[in-house]
């Protein structure tokens, strides 16, 4: 009955390497999933920064200026 006790707990304390190799996986899932969602940030960004940069030159065009009507039809 000992040796089974004692198998029992060098299983349970030895069994790090098992944990640790799924804490690994799930810690590179999450770094791969950020990456992408930081690329994806970005890309809002820039698309944002290219349309407030469109519309303050129409605004800033003139009020005789149609151009701002022809930016928010497209």
């Amino acid at each position: 009955m000992k040796l089974v006790s004692d198998l029992k707990q060098f299983l349970i304390l030895n069994d790090f390497s098992a944990i640790g190799g799924s804490t690994q996986a799930t810690r590179t899932q999450y770094l791969k999933m950020q990456e992408e969602t930081d690329k994806k940030v970005l890309s809002v960004r820039d698309e944002v920064c290219i349309v407030i940069t469109s519309l303050l030159s129409a605004l800033t065009a003139g009020p005789g200026d149609c151009s701002i009507i022809s930016l928010l039809s497209t």
